[in-house]
């Protein structure tokens, strides 16, 4: 158990969660047309297992943003 919780406010500008509708379009290649993660090639990335496109994508934006 946590021995101590620090608390404290985030300014955002977001106040849903819209951003995240685009994983549900199967034409993005993420997902396919039944909601499942779209499997990829097993590969490793800074002790990070990328096994489907959603986690490629994570890898593609930490390495080319």
């Amino acid at each position: 158990m946590a021995a101590y919780i620090d608390v404290e406010d985030v300014p955002c500008g977001a106040t849903t969660m819209g951003m995240f509708s685009c994983l549900q379009d199967p034409s993005n290649g993420i997902v396919r047309d039944e909601g499942w993660l779209v499997q990829c090639p097993y590969d490793e990335v800074d002790n990070y297992s990328v096994t489907d496109e959603l986690r490629n994508v994570r890898t593609w934006f930490a390495y080319y943003i």
